[in-house]
C-alpha cells in the first residue's frame, strides 16, 4: 500500500506525503533486486530533489523581494545546480534576471530553458522583452510572434495581451 499511496500523493502534488510513503516502504524492504524497490528509491530521490529546489527557489524569491540580489542569486543558482535538466530552474533564473534588469542574462537563461521547454509562452514573452531591452528588435518581434502563435485566437488572454503590447512597443522603438 505504501508504493500506491506514494504514487498517488506524488500525482496530486502532495510531495511531503509521497516522501513519507516512499520512506516507509524502503524501511520495510531493502531488497534492491526488486524492481518496485528500485523504482521507489529513484522516485524518492527525485522528490527530495524537487522539494529542495522548491525550498531554494522560495528562499530566493523572498530575498529578491527584500532586495538582497546577491544572496537571492545564490539560491536560484543552487536550485539550478540540483537538476539543470529541469526547465523551471532556468525559468526562475530568467525571472530573477528580469527583475534585476539584466536582459543579457535573461536571454541566456531563457535560451537554456527553451531547449527543454520550447513551447513555453512565458519564456518566449520574457525573451521578447529582454531582446527589446538589448535593442535586438527583429529577434524580439520573433519572440512575441511565437508567444502569439502559442496563444491561438487570443486564448490565454494575459499572454496574448502582453505579447501584443510587446510587439507594439518593439515596433515603436524601431522607428
Amino acid at each position: 500500500p505504501h508504493l500506491s499511496l506514494a504514487k498517488l500523493y506524488d500525482q496530486i502534488g502532495k510531495t511531503d506525503e509521497a516522501i513519507r510513503e516512499y520512506e516507509a516502504l524502503l524501511l520495510l524492504n531493502h531488497d534492491e533486486t526488486l524492481p518496485e524497490i528500485r523504482s521507489a528509491k529513484e522516485a524518492l530521490f527525485l522528490l527530495l530533489d524537487r522539494k529542495e529546489i522548491q525550498e531554494l527557489t522560495q528562499r530566493g524569491e523572498i530575498l529578491t523581494q527584500e532586495g538582497k540580489w546577491g544572496e537571492a542569486l545564490q539560491y536560484f543558482q543552487a536550485a539550478a545546480a540540483i537538476d539543470p535538466g529541469l526547465p523551471v530552474v532556468h525559468h526562475n533564473l530568467a525571472r530573477f534576471y528580469d527583475k534585476t534588469d539584466r536582459p543579457d542574462l535573461v536571454v541566456q537563461a531563457v535560451n537554456e530553458a527553451l531547449l527543454l521547454e520550447p513551447d513555453s509562452r512565458t519564456l518566449h514573452l520574457l525573451l521578447g522583452k529582454a531582446l527589446r531591452a538589448e535593442r535586438a528588435f527583429k529577434d524580439s518581434l520573433a519572440a512575441y510572434v511565437k508567444t502569439l502563435s502559442l496563444s491561438p485566437n487570443g486564448q490565454e488572454g494575459l499572454f496574448y495581451l502582453e505579447a501584443q503590447a510587446g510587439l507594439l512597443q518593439t515596433e515603436f522603438e524601431m522607428l
